[in-house]
């Protein structure tokens, strides 16, 4: 696998991971206490996610990878994304 793709693979999963996470939690699952503070450890809110991002956004090859994730889109998240990133990164 050539190294671009392979970077790529990281920052989708990063996001697929982070944002997976926090729909996750906005689904109003029943979680005990001591999962849910690791979890906002590692993943943060909402908000933190959307400043995250939009941030690595202005990063050129961190935008070319997701701008060319669609195939590699295996849980919605991205599409997710996709759909919100024009609304909540604005400059």
């Amino acid at each position: 696998m050539p190294k671009d793709d392979r970077v790529c693979t990281e920052v989708l999963n990063e996001i697929i991971s982070r944002y997976s996470r926090i729909a996750f939690e906005k689904g109003g699952e029943e979680k005990e206490e001591a999962t849910l503070g690791v979890v906002e450890q590692k993943n943060g809110t909402e908000e933190e996610f959307w400043a995250w991002f939009c941030k690595e956004m202005k990063n050129k090859s961190f935008r070319d990878c997701f701008e060319k994730s669609e195939r590699e889109d295996f849980y919605g998240s991205l599409s997710a994304v996709r759909k919100e990133y024009d609304s909540r990164c604005k400059d």
